[in-house]
């Protein structure tokens, strides 16, 4: 296990009861507005390698999906757009580590 002067840790493995995760760092809740069929959500922990985990806050008869993804933001999409907003909670996992959080350890 290293740990960085930054807080930055590497282990091949690291096994938790919990992770909590700042709001607006790598989780955050996005909106599509009712009528619409797309959002898009600006992170700067974003990039193209990004996994992105969704989970809407209400229940839906479609399937809410990633769509498209670049440095420093996402989309959203529906099939077909709903009659009230469509709240989600996302997650970022990144295997990039400078991602939004300028250079990158000295090795």
């Amino acid at each position: 296990i290293t740990l960085e002067k930054d807080g930055t840790i590497s282990a091949k493995t690291i096994i938790v009861d919990q992770i909590k995760v700042t709001q607006d760092k790598m989780a955050g809740i996005g909106t599509i507005p009712a009528g619409q069929i797309q959002a898009s959500i600006n992170n700067p922990h974003i990039d193209e390698t990004s996994v992105i985990l969704l989970t809407p806050r209400v229940p839906l008869n479609q399937l809410i999906t990633v769509t498209g993804k670049s440095d420093g933001s996402f989309t959203v999409k529906l099939s077909r757009s709903e009659t009230k907003d469509v709240q989600f909670d996302y997650l970022i996992v990144s295997d990039n580590p400078t991602v939004g959080i300028g250079p990158p350890p000295s090795p």
